[in-house]
């Protein structure tokens, strides 16, 4: 029976939130709970995806252009993870569905300023109510 919160079935979050932590644990190194060194190629894809400028990119992982470049990025865990967020949706949108989605102004704001702000929490929550109703465009009045 599905349990839901708020108009968000709270049994369905879990299983997908179960369903990132098995990508994103392989990421993970298990001997000290580092995230296993990621390349400035992860970086560049999740920017890519999102449609991110490198300004953007900086701000949402908090890091520096030099540790960007240099693939230094041990220390942020939120870039596996959203890269982990973002694969499956990224998969199943069009084209640049997903870089026009991340820009336009939904239920709970626009999901950059989600990002922006660090509030990964709000951006998943953003991620499953795109896959709930999909890519919702209206007319402004």
């Amino acid at each position: 029976m599905p349990i839901s919160v708020g108009g968000v079935d709270v049994n369905r979050r879990s299983a997908r939130r179960s369903a990132r932590n098995a990508r994103v644990q392989p990421m993970l190194n298990q001997s000290d709970g580092t995230v296993a060194r990621m390349t400035s190629t992860a970086a560049a894809v999740l920017m890519q995806r999102l449609g991110l400028s490198d300004d953007e990119l900086l701000q949402v992982l908090g890091a520096d252009p030099l540790s960007v470049v240099a693939g230094d990025l041990g220390d942020k865990p939120q870039l596996p993870i959203l890269l982990a967020l973002t694969e499956e949706v990224a998969e199943r949108v069009q084209g640049d569905a997903l870089r026009r989605w991340v820009r336009t102004a939904g239920p709970a704001g626009r999901p950059i300023d989600h990002l922006l702000a660090r509030d990964y929490p709000a951006f998943e929550d953003a991620l499953a109510t795109l896959e709930a109703r999909g890519f919702v465009v209206r007319a402004r009045r």
